[in-house]
């Protein structure tokens, strides 16, 4: 039998418990999994196509002591899939990022009939955007996406209340499109969106 492919989803998964052996059953997962990872070429495009066709994203911070919130947030992106959008640092997923900078990310089209959705899920590092002119490239993508002409960013340095935020995914997932049964529809799969 092949090796499967090297997986960081199993891997990082497989790690989180380590009194636990790979057994038989454990093996056929991995191998599983790892068959699913080899191309997934078709679900970057449709991941892709999703996060270009949607304008909102559904945020997830946590404070520093694990309170979750969820926000939904206008937002832009460049052509590493960095997430750019605008929030006045008194919300609470603004608060949130200055104390935690681990965020989630889902993109999804809400009107899809039931079973029949396809979304994108980040995991990601979320900042306050410094610097003049990485503020301004920021403006320029978002301001473009909602059709409107972008304003200085020195409106935005400083003692402004609000800022411009990014998102630098270190993880996208997708559903899994090749999935059989209906225990396994709802398996995520990773692909490479660069």
């Amino acid at each position: 039998m092949d090796k499967p492919a090297k997986s960081s989803l199993v891997d990082d998964y497989l790690s989180q418990f380590p009194e636990r052996k790979l057994t038989s059953k454990g093996m056929e997962l991995k191998i599983m999994v790892g068959e699913m990872l080899m191309d997934r070429s078709k679900e970057a495009e449709l991941a892709k196509k999703a996060i270009k066709k949607n304008i909102y994203i559904t945020l997830a911070t946590a404070s520093k002591d694990a309170v979750p919130w969820n926000t939904p947030l206008f937002f832009a992106y460049d052509d590493k899939y960095t997430i750019y959008w605008i929030s006045s640092q008194n919300c609470v997923h603004s608060a949130n990022i200055s104390e935690n900078e681990n965020v989630a990310i889902v993109i999804y089209d809400s009107t899809a009939q039931e079973g029949k959705g396809f979304g994108v899920y980040m995991s990601a590092k979320a900042s306050v955007v410094d610097g003049a002119g990485e503020i301004k490239n920021a403006l320029k993508l978002i301001y473009k996406r909602s059709r409107r002409p972008a304003p200085q960013a020195s409106k935005f340095m400083g003692d402004a209340l609000r800022k411009v935020y990014k998102a630098v995914p270190n993880l996208i997932f997708v559903n899994d499109l090749k999935a059989k049964s209906e225990e396994l529809r709802n398996l995520r799969v990773e692909v490479k969106l660069k």
